[in-house]
Formats: structure tokens, C-alpha cells, sequence
């Protein structure tokens, strides 16, 4: 079962995480681009909510997004609790973390941090009712981290653990 609301704004107030839309980001616009012109994720900026540090950047298919809104925040309150996943991967593993994050931006292929990360942050979009098929499609536009394959097998491995 996903999070409250009330218990997604505690966490991102316990980790001074702030909610912005990707259009306010040179940065994302800049990946959104990139990512569309060699025809990785051309829908990036519409639809993949991202975290870097301490902000958790929406997509535009969420329109005026209001994280003090109930309803608003519990119809994405599965990707809130993904992304508060890879806040604790931060925080646990932040050397790691920064280095396959930040110096390693785009790994594509056999990108075996990226999957890492992933992985675990989309067992609890499994949990709370997207399919493994459904979420290998979604890390798939990641820019191909791990064969399809073998991320099914994992996922069918750990979803029910």
C-alpha cells in the first residue's frame, strides 16, 4: 500500500526535499532534450518525475501540481515513495550514489548502477500495483540499463519479498 499524503510530506520535510515542476529546470530541459534528439526517452519532461539532491522534479502531465493538495499528492503517491527510495540510496550509499549519478549522468547498456538504483526503487511501484512488465517498459526508457530479460527475472525473484 502506497504512503499517505500526510506521511509523504513528513518525509520529504524530514529530508528538506522540495517539489518543482521540470519546466523550472535548465537542467531537465537540457536532459529532456538530449534524450529526445538521440531518441532515448522522448518523454522525459512529460512523464518521468526525477530527484536530484534535494528536489523532486514532476513532469508536465501533472499540470499545476500542489503538494499541500490531499488528492493531487495521493494519486502520485506510488512515485513519491519511489523517489523517496532512491532519497535513502543517497543518503546510505552517497559516494556510489553521487558517482553513478552525477559523473556517470547518461549510462546507457549494461549500465549496472543505474539498474541498481532502479531496481529497488520500482519494487515498491510493484507493490503497489503497476506490473513488472510495466515497470521494465519504464526503466527500459532509461536508456536501456539492463536487458529486458534478465530485469523481468529479477523483478519476478523480489517483488513478492
Amino acid at each position: 500500500m502506497a504512503m499517505t499524503p500526510a506521511e509523504i510530506r513528513e518525509a520529504l520535510a524530514a529530508n528538506k526535499m522540495r517539489v518543482r515542476p521540470k519546466s523550472e529546470s535548465w537542467l531537465m530541459r537540457t536532459i529532456g532534450f538530449l534524450l529526445a534528439l538521440f531518441r532515448i526517452n522522448a518523454r522525459f519532461l512529460e512523464r518521468y518525475t526525477t530527484v536530484i539532491w534535494r528536489d523532486v522534479w514532476y513532469p508536465s502531465s501533472w499540470g499545476d501540481f500542489d503538494i499541500d493538495d490531499d488528492a493531487q499528492l495521493a494519486a502520485h503517491a506510488s512515485t513519491f515513495e519511489h523517489e523517496l527510495v532512491h532519497v535513502a540510496q543517497r543518503k546510505k550509499w552517497w559516494l556510489f550514489w553521487a558517482v553513478s549519478y552525477l559523473l556517470l549522468p547518461l549510462p546507457f547498456g549494461l549500465a549496472w548502477f543505474r539498474w541498481r538504483w532502479e531496481r529497488e526503487a520500482y519494487l515498491t511501484n510493484i507493490r503497489n500495483g503497476r506490473t513488472i512488465e510495466q515497470c521494465v517498459d519504464a526503466l527500459w526508457a532509461y536508456g536501456w540499463p539492463w536487458p529486458r530479460a534478465w530485469m523481468r527475472a529479477w523483478f519476478e525473484a523480489h517483488a513478492d519479498k
